[in-house]
């Protein structure tokens, strides 16, 4: 070839070429892990968005350099695209918590703040509308079992976090199948899921793996850890068995590389190396038990602590002062050196740089299985922890969506003592926590565990008592004026709805003013031409509805149908304007929304005209059905993608050849 030019390119030119490219990056993460990642960031990004995304940055470090983009990780690249908003679910060790830090790396080259946030305070407190971010919700709705208080806090600020989401603000959820269903079963109940997404447009499924993206994954963790020749000779050697084992998850493949299955790569018996190497896979909690019980009470009691107290940004500081209520006085030096020994076995100990302070987080949610685990078959221990368990050791206890798939069901109710260890500690936090959210948060564990169709009549009959027990405290306060009813209604509601002839009477009349006084002011408040029925919410008021309805004869069943009449005699002409000034705005975002405000108003009208005979509220669920029809006819199908990203084909592949230069 005579005439051919020939160009050489070193590798600061190949990384230009890459720098220049940034949908090379996105469809190559792999190619993150090849050069000095904090030298690529700071030549990539401004400064101020490095400093505020650093625990992001520090979170995707370690994972650059053994990443395999899988199919799953193009799936939720492509619906962040065309959404702006993913849930990565499934079951453990698949790699959900993987792509969504590669995720948040691929944006962050792009100019996006990358943001870890533990709930919806933490994005609307961080949000900007003039700077493009990436939030990262991690187990978003808890971590190895459906977090109560995660819960309440998404399905509250869900409808307005999603107005804030667009191709400048990106979301990214992760959870395990069973407790996200758990969660939008919730939402469901409470009506806020109208305005979640259709599932199938933004759920991707990280539970599978091809027998090509296992190869490579093991691929890329064997070459990270600068394994001898014999070492590698071994893997070369079983590379076919390991990346078809049924067992395989890229989280055991991870610790087959340290020293936590304590595999003898150097034994050239190749039989019982792959013996051993298979158990590891099918049995990943043995060496894990075995090392928790060889650890010491203050060792022990350090990890229940964090089980007891783990947020997503747990701090030291904390751990230290719940640890000292438990076992004694503590120095700061016998703590560090605790916390100092566990860091790299089950927990990581993060200090971000230019802070100080510090983090610690499990180092899989498999670790914060295991310590349930524990808790669950020692009685003794289990009984101890209950005794000074707090709100969130209590709703653990009560949990009903634990384990890998969601079996695991009241993980420390085993005895008799155990139920009336947990009576005990709800009343004392009743009497002594004027916190209404933590109180509504006990009041949710219970309600949840009783509604399990797979508990016992025994436990279910335990649980129900605890229930009423702390109804009836929990209105002599509001009789006190302590704590406002409203602050927790819908689980007073709850109860009155399963138990009407135990649970205890109340009147509602001075708690039905107040919402009403609240909607008028809403309604009269409104901005004059412009449709926002966001903030007029009758969800309280469907609450006092059903807790009258759940007696035969309430005293207050009159009084409350001609507040209601009234009400809606002064403010049907403030929503019957609104609804009139729905227009159709061509954006398909602001459409839906509409759409879901009108449905959602719907609903609660249909409620109340069962309940009052009310000509206004007639009118307005009419004219709400007009402009429904209106708006769905005007909102187009989504169109098809044509920047959809492919991780290509896999034709041809061979493991051997794979490994063939391991």
């Amino acid at each position: 070839m005579p005439t051919s030019k020939v160009f050489s390119h070193g590798g600061k030119d190949i990384s230009d070429i890459l720098d220049d490219n940034p949908n090379i990056r996105q469809s190559f993460p792999q190619i993150l892990g090849l050069r000095d990642l904090d030298k690529l960031i700071s030549e990539s990004v401004h400064s101020k968005i490095v400093q505020r995304s650093r625990s992001a940055i520090e979170e995707a470090r370690s994972l650059a350099s053994i990443f395999i983009p899988t199919r799953s990780y193009f799936e939720a690249l492509n619906t962040l695209k065309k959404h702006y908003f993913v849930v990565l679910d499934g079951p453990p060790e698949m790699g959900k918590t993987a792509i969504a830090r590669i995720l948040s790396l691929v944006y962050l080259l792009e100019g996006f703040e990358a943001i870890d946030c533990r709930d919806p305070d933490d994005i609307f407190s961080l949000f900007k509308n003039n700077v493009k971010q990436i939030f990262i919700a991690d187990d978003a709705f808890g971590r190895t079992e459906y977090n109560i208080a995660s819960g309440l806090a998404w399905e509250r600020d869900l409808p307005k976090l999603l107005n804030n989401i667009n191709e400048n603000h990106l979301l990214v959820w992760t959870s395990r199948k069973h407790i996200l269903q758990y969660a939008l079963a919730a939402m469901d109940l409470s009506g806020t899921s109208r305005r979640f997404p259709k599932p199938s447009e933004v759920l991707v499924d990280a539970s599978e793996l091809t027998i090509a993206e296992k190869a490579l994954i093991l691929y890329r963790h064997g070459r990270a850890v600068n394994l001898e020749e014999d070492e590698r000779m071994s893997v070369r050697t079983l590379a076919r068995r390991i990346s078809t084992d049924k067992n395989f998850t890229p989280e055991r493949i991870r610790r087959l590389f340290t020293d936590e299955y304590n595999i003898d790569w150097h034994n050239l018996d190749f039989d019982r190396t792959h013996e051993i190497i298979v158990h590891s896979l099918a049995n990943p909690t043995d060496h894990m038990t075995k090392s928790f019980n060889s650890l010491s009470n203050k060792y022990k009691w350090l990890l229940i602590t964090i089980l007891e107290i783990e947020g997503f940004f747990t701090r030291a500081s904390d751990i230290l002062e719940r640890l000292c209520q438990r076992v004694g006085a503590m120095t700061q030096t016998t703590f560090d050196r605790l916390l100092n020994d566990l860091d790299g076995t089950f927990i990581r100990v993060n200090v971000a740089k230019n802070e100080s302070v510090r983090t610690v987080d499990w180092i899989h949610p498999s670790y914060r299985d295991l310590l349930i685990e524990v808790l669950q078959n020692d009685q003794e221990l289990q009984e101890e922890f209950l005794k000074t368990a707090n709100v969130e050791g209590i709703t653990l206890a009560l949990s009903v969506s634990g384990s890998s798939y969601g079996e695991r069901l009241l993980p420390f109710t085993k005895t008799e003592n155990s139920f009336n260890i947990i009576r005990t500690r709800c009343l004392e936090m009743l009497r002594d926590t004027p916190n209404t959210r933590n109180i509504k948060v006990l009041f949710d564990a219970l309600q949840k565990a009783v509604s399990h169709e797979k508990i016992t009549d025994r436990k279910r009959g335990r649980i129900k008592s605890i229930q009423i027990e702390m109804a009836t405290l929990f209105i002599e306060h509001c009789q006190d004026s302590t704590i406002p009813l409203a602050s927790i209604l819908e689980s007073i509601s709850d109860i009155h709805i399963l138990y009407p002839e135990e649970a205890p009477r109340i009147s509602i009349i001075p708690t039905l003013d107040g919402i009403i006084a609240g909607l008028l002011e809403d309604a009269i408040n409104m901005t004059e031409g412009v449709f926002d029925l966001t903030d007029i919410s009758f969800y309280d008021l469907n609450l006092i509805y059903e807790i009258i309805e759940s007696y035969d004869d309430h005293p207050n069943k009159h009084e409350f149908e001609m507040k209601i009449g009234t009400l809606f005699d002064e403010i049907d002409h403030h929503l019957f304007d609104s609804i009139s000034d729905v227009e159709i705005t061509g954006d398909k975002q602001t459409d839906e929304q509409a759409l879901s405000d009108l449905e959602n108003l719907k609903y609660y009208l249909t409620i109340f005209s069962e309940a009052i005979d009310n000509q206004g509220i007639e009118n307005l669920i009419t004219k709400i059905v007009r402009e429904i029809s209106n708006l769905e006819e005007s909102i187009p199908p989504d169109p098809e993608d044509p920047h959809e990203i492919s991780g290509g084909e896999m034709g041809g592949f061979s493991i051997e050849g794979l490994f063939s230069d391991f």
